[in-house]
Parts: structure tokens; sequence; C-alpha cells
């Protein structure tokens, strides 16, 4: 779900997450990357169904159907470690 004011009734969409290779560790033990925090990403929200903005005659939809955007990751894991 999603809101965007004036749209404050929800929406929804989907993201899509845009990793770059900075976001990524470059090895672990498994062989797999894992996301770095604290590093800046790209993503890309696609609305499915319209937020609202209420007004008198009836609800407006938002027109924005597609919304770039950046994102950080923020996590309270403390026990893994990696660079």
């Amino acid at each position: 779900m999603y809101m965007s004011p004036p749209f404050v009734a929800p929406g929804t969409g989907t993201i899509k997450i845009v990793l770059l290779p900075t976001n990524l560790t470059t090895m672990t033990q498994n062989g797999e990357p894992l996301l770095l925090k604290g590093a800046t990403f790209h993503a890309i929200f696609t609305v499915q169904s319209p937020a609202m903005m209420p007004t008198p005659p009836g609800p407006q939809p938002d027109t924005m159907a597609v919304k770039p955007c950046t994102a950080k990751l923020i996590t309270t894991n403390a026990t893994i470690k990696a660079s």
C-alpha cells in the first residue's frame, strides 16, 4: 500500500529494487553476495491501484503510474559483518 500527499486514501503497487555492484558484497562463505547496509539503491514503484485524493465532487486518482525512488537498507542485525 502507498499514499502520496495529497492522495491520502491508500493505493497499491509493487516495488522493484535495482541493485548496483556497490550495493553488494563481493564474496561470502557460501558464495552468494549480501546486500550492504547504508548504501543507497534505486527502486521503481509501479502503481496497480492508484491512491486517491478526496474532493467534494468525488475522489481524484493519483495519475503518476510509475514512481522512481531511492532507498537505503537499515538493519538491526549486528551478527553478520561484511565488506
